[in-house]
């Protein structure tokens, strides 16, 4: 049979209960909201390093680098002697 409940009736909660409640429910709570923002600063670190990872992707390597100075060195060196050896 249920029990109908107006302004009249009155609760019997201990204090202990109650507080433990109130703890448990601040708990709950600071633990959802870390938990939030510890995923936040996660996703933002991942979107950071997937994008500097796409840009050193698109970057050449040093290697190539190298490659390309000493040929731009050579392409130099080449009309170097060939303007000397046309002064001969």
């Amino acid at each position: 049979m249920a029990m109908k409940l107006n302004e009249d009736t009155e609760i019997n909660v201990p204090v202990k209960t109650l507080v433990i409640i109130i703890f448990a429910l601040l708990s709950a709570s600071w633990y959802v909201f870390t938990t939030y923002e510890k995923i936040n600063i996660l996703e933002s670190d991942l979107k950071l390093l997937s994008a500097h990872f796409e840009n050193y992707k698109t970057q050449p390597s040093r290697s190539a680098h190298d490659l390309q100075i000493l040929e731009l060195k050579l392409e130099y060196l080449t009309q170097r002697v060939t303007v000397t050896e046309g002064k001969k």
